[in-house]
């Protein structure tokens, strides 16, 4: 597959596999200094217990909603049976 070219482009076109390769070939001699190592693993870890209480958050709310919307369900169920077959709770 290659790239469009404009009428103005000074390079050439260049295959996207080739691209591919040659990011695969950077990231296999890629390395991460041992002190920026410990500082990524440090601010990944505090970005991930900050998205874990967003998720529980999130979760708290979405089980109060549906058991909101779980109650008024069967309250509306429980109006319907009344006036149609005379049951009151």
């Amino acid at each position: 597959m290659m790239l469009p070219t404009s009428s103005r482009a000074s390079r050439k076109a260049v295959q996207v596999e080739r691209v591919e390769q040659r990011v695969i070939e950077f990231y296999e001699q890629f390395t991460v200094p041992p002190d920026s190592l410990v500082a990524v693993k440090e601010v990944a870890g505090e970005e991930f217990k900050r998205l874990h209480a967003v998720a529980e958050t999130d979760l708290t709310r979405s089980r109060r909603r549906l058991q909101r919307a779980e109650d008024q369900r069967r309250k509306l169920l429980e109006a319907v049976y009344e006036v149609r077959f005379h049951v009151t709770y």
